[in-house]
């Protein structure tokens, strides 16, 4: 699971910092861009230079240092299957930031797909963060945040935050109800002889 947080979470970030070179200086801050490319930059780093700065943490003790060698080192021995995994993570992410962008039109926002490519996935990662039910209250107040400094009125970054939150919890909904209904998700019930003692109280 931390895995998949960590390559999906980078993903985000290198969208970020893509989609920040062809947006309009002007329209996002200098800061944005810079530290948008510089923390995707840096997260690339850290996690390829992970297994070498775990060797020179003096300060962890050595069972959770190795601990966390086994979880981490095993992703380095196969770039391959990370890399398919971080590309699953990139496409999964696009075809989010697509609907999203479609929502937006829907509404009438007429933000550059540049600055948009910029601001969904920052909201993604704050409505990831568990402080909230599902990113509810969390998503609508990223776009409020990022989208009206841009020029898009307040209702309708409201609007699409509430459209996507509608949209992920409705999906969410879906799946939970196929995997309740699912014959092969419920454990089969185990069927246990009643014990004399269990059989004598019945009795009585």
């Amino acid at each position: 699971v931390m895995a998949d947080r960590a390559s999906g979470l980078i993903m985000l970030l290198w969208i970020c910092a893509v989609g920040s070179f062809p947006a309009d200086l002007e329209t996002l801050p200098i800061p944005l861009h810079h530290g948008m490319i510089a923390v995707a930059l840096g997260a690339t780093a850290g996690w390829l230079l992970l297994p070498t700065l775990l060797g020179r943490a003096f300060f962890l003790s050595h069972k959770l240092r190795a601990v966390v060698e086994k979880l981490v080192v095993p992703y380095h021995n196969a770039p391959l299957v990370l890399g398919r995994a971080c590309g699953v993570a990139l496409l999964f992410h696009f075809l989010q930031i697509g609907l999203q962008i479609l929502l937006a039109r829907a509404l009438y926002i007429d933000t550059s797909v540049w600055a948009l490519l910029v601001c969904i996935p920052l909201v993604s990662m704050l409505s990831s963060l568990p402080i909230s039910f599902g990113g509810v209250g969390v998503r609508e107040s990223g776009y409020v945040m990022l989208l009206t400094p841009l020029g898009v009125e307040r209702a309708q970054a409201l609007a699409l935050g509430l459209l996507w939150s509608t949209v992920v919890l409705s999906a969410n909904a879906i799946g939970g109800l196929a995997l309740v209904l699912s014959a092969k998700a419920q454990p089969p019930l185990k069927h246990k002889e009643p014990s004399p003692a269990d059989s004598s109280a019945s009795e009585k």
